[in-house]
């Protein structure tokens, strides 16, 4: 496969734990009086009148302590790989707007502040993303979005000289797409020169 030249990145901002990670149970003491409910509140209220006509004094509450009762605590359920398939889904979608937006007829040649026009469409096929499928894609990595370079001339090449002159490229697509948070905030970021 041919290399790919990298003008961004896209990842969750969020970080997942391992899968594997599984919280400790902590033990909670739980004190309560016994006894409870009120039942307890009829009796108490008996005892201490009959008390007071006997001459007893009421009781006072025992309080007893429980066994600790150990709690456990999960994390909350995140599917893992329909994470991983919205985040490649947002990389097909800034690819496609990207291929959209060069996809306007030469003549006449773009100007400084637009998109290139299209002339062959090689630099428009050069547009790709890595990884591509769900499997391939860690947890908490990030998918590389750029050109491929292929013969001559190199698109991932030409993008910096349109670049250079002016013209819009990858970065500015991807800067006018709605950012989704369906599992979470996506950060793109810039590695190089955003050409």
């Amino acid at each position: 496969m041919a290399n790919l030249r990298t003008v961004l990145t896209i990842q969750y901002t969020d970080e997942l734990p391992p899968e594997e990670s599984i919280l400790p149970a902590i033990p909670v003491k739980e004190e309560r009086t016994k006894p409870t409910g009120i039942l307890s509140k009829v009796g108490d209220f008996f005892t201490n009148l009959f008390g007071r006509f006997s001459g007893k004094k009421a009781k006072d509450k025992e309080v007893v302590q429980d066994e600790p009762t150990m709690v456990e605590f999960e994390p909350p359920e995140v599917d893992r790989k329909a994470r991983k398939k919205y985040l490649l889904q947002f990389a097909s979608q800034i690819v496609e707007k990207h291929k959209q937006n060069i996809n306007v007829k030469y003549p006449p040649a773009s100007l400084p502040g637009e998109y290139p026009a299209r002339r062959s469409g090689k630099l428009q096929r050069s547009i790709y993303y890595k990884p591509r499928t769900a499997e391939s894609l860690e947890d908490n990595s990030r998918i590389k979005i750029g050109y491929k370079s292929q013969g001559k001339p190199d698109p991932a090449f030409y993008s910096k000289i349109l670049a250079g002159r002016g013209r819009l490229g990858l970065a500015d697509t991807a800067d006018n797409m709605p950012k989704p948070s369906k599992f979470g905030q996506i950060e793109i970021r810039y590695p190089g020169d955003r050409s």
